[in-house]
């Protein structure tokens, strides 16, 4: 779909946005290789001085289309730096099963109460951060 900033939603835009399904090209890049499935969020260039000697840790492992960073309430970057460095230093499959279920269930949870002008969470993989609003703003996606 064409990004108008400012442009109104369409029909079948929010209902894709509500549910999530506007994400799903990022499942070419799970099997491209590029990123995975659950990790830590990708980096934004403006963060990457937060993350001081962290970043090493940060760049050891692929960002993911969902991770701790989508189903936990995160106020600032300090916040989610340190989720961050506690989700790779503490890494397991089954941190990361747990992680998928929360999603589906957050994803159903939001899908259900969601409306337009409803403020929302995004699980991103890309520069975008957490939230957005329907329909009054419109961001452009690189």
């Amino acid at each position: 779909m064409e990004c108008r900033p400012g442009a109104p939603f369409s029909t079948l835009e929010k209902m894709l946005i509500r549910t999530g399904l506007d994400r799903l090209p990022n499942f070419i890049n799970i099997l491209k290789g590029q990123i995975s499935l659950v990790g830590p969020r990708p980096l934004r260039p403006d963060d990457i001085i937060s993350y001081g000697i962290w970043l090493t840790n940060l760049l050891s492992v692929k960002p993911g289309m969902t991770g701790p960073w989508a189903i936990e309430e995160i106020n600032n970057l300090q916040q989610e730096i340190s989720t961050t460095i506690s989700y790779i230093q503490t890494w397991t499959p089954w941190k990361d099963i747990q992680i998928l279920i929360r999603t589906v269930f957050y994803l159903l949870q939001k899908g259900l109460k969601v409306s337009s002008g409803t403020q929302m969470r995004f699980l991103t993989s890309d520069s975008e951060r957490h939230e957005t609003f329907l329909p009054e703003t419109r961001r452009n996606r690189i």
